[in-house]
C-alpha cells in the first residue's frame, strides 16, 4: 500500500454562478416546501371538494335524470346556466377564495413559516422568490 492520495484538479467555481446555483436551490426548496403545505396538505381538501361539486351535479344530473321534463334537450343550456349562475360563480367562487384567503392568514399563523425563513440564513429576495406564488 502506498501513503499518496489521489488528487482532482478541478476549475475553481466562480463566485457568480456558485452563489446562482445556491440560490436556485434555496428557491426550489422552499417552493417545495410551500407546494406541499398549500397543495397537498389537510387544509386543501375542502378546496378539490368545492371544485368538484359543480361536476358532481352536473354528472348526477346527466345520469339520474327527474321526470319528463329532462327529456327536452332545448333546456339544457338554460339549466346549464342557471346552475352555472347560482352555483359556480355565487357560492363556489366566493367561498373557495374566501377559504384561500383565510388559509393564508390562519395556515400562517398557525405554521409561523415566515417566522423560521427569516431565522434561516436565507437571503431576502430569495425568499421573496420561492413565495412568490403563495401570494397569486
Amino acid at each position: 500500500m502506498s501513503s499518496t492520495a489521489e488528487t482532482i484538479n478541478t476549475q475553481p467555481a466562480t463566485a457568480i454562478d456558485s452563489s446562482w446555483s445556491l440560490w436556485l436551490r434555496q428557491i426550489a426548496a422552499i417552493m417545495r416546501l410551500d407546494v406541499k403545505r398549500n397543495f397537498l396538505g389537510k387544509r386543501a381538501v375542502l378546496i378539490y371538494l368545492m371544485a368538484l361539486m359543480p361536476i358532481g351535479l352536473l354528472s348526477l344530473m346527466a345520469i339520474l335524470p327527474v321526470g319528463h321534463a329532462w327529456a327536452d334537450f332545448a333546456e339544457y343550456p338554460l339549466r346549464f346556466s342557471l346552475i352555472y349562475n347560482a352555483l359556480i360563480l355565487r357560492t363556489v367562487v366566493f367561498f373557495g377564495c374566501a377559504w384561500i384567503f383565510m388559509n393564508l392568514f390562519r395556515g400562517e399563523l398557525v405554521d409561523r413559516s415566515l417566522h423560521y425563513y427569516f431565522l434561516s440564513a436565507v437571503r431576502r429576495e430569495v425568499l421573496l422568490a420561492g413565495n412568490t406564488f403563495r401570494v397569486c
